[in-house]
């Protein structure tokens, strides 16, 4: 599935000459990219939160991929079981403050305007971070749309990239003929160390 990013590579050049070499070096982090649409600019929009669906947890220090309760208390503990869901308009995925997970966040499944699927953060301390550790793009909408990013740390630091490996935070990737994506919303997302 990677090698459909290959198609991302001409934007993100693109992001380099717009946004200027200081801006590349920290991985031009104020947009969101997507295949064969070039830069998507980020949105924002005051209908966000209006219909609820399911709430998921995620704590990756001290959650349980084996549990099945909705609950803070019984959260999940790695991103391949969020991945393994497939997410609902006005679902939310909260992750714990103050906890460090390592890996990709691909969720499946579309919100809408009015019922984004909110990925965001729960209970008291730091800002909880993804750390993609060096792979393509830490957070990964792959043909979904309908989401909203709020109240994250987000990294992709790793080894050296290899001659035209290209990394990204936050990829929107649309493809297969698809029409453009809608609805992405970023709000209090720390952007760092995409190298």
């Amino acid at each position: 599935m990677w090698q459909r990013i290959k198609c991302v590579a001409a934007a993100l050049r693109r992001c380099s000459a717009a946004a200027g070499a200081s801006a590349w070096r920290r991985g031009c982090t104020a947009m969101l990219l997507t295949c064969g649409l070039g830069l998507v600019p980020v949105t924002s929009s005051a209908s966000a939160g209006l219909v609820r669906g399911t709430t998921y947890f995620v704590d990756c220090a001290n959650g349980s991929d084996s549990s099945s309760d909705l609950s803070a208390q019984r959260a999940w503990r790695t991103l391949a079981r969020v991945d393994a869901v497939v997410f609902r308009p006005g679902d939310q995925i909260l992750f714990a403050r103050g906890t460090r997970c390592v890996g990709v966040l691909q969720p499946a499944g579309s919100g809408t305007p009015t019922a984004p699927i909110v990925v965001g953060a729960y209970g008291r301390g730091p800002t909880p971070e993804l750390a993609g550790g060096g792979a393509p793009a830490t957070v990964f909408l792959h043909n979904d749309e309908g989401f909203v990013l709020r109240d994250l740390s987000i990294s992709d630091a790793g080894p050296p990239p290899e001659p035209g490996e290209l990394r990204a935070g936050i990829l929107v990737l649309r493809d297969g003929g698809l029409p453009a994506g809608r609805y992405y919303a970023i709000h209090n997302v720390l952007l760092h160390d995409i190298v």
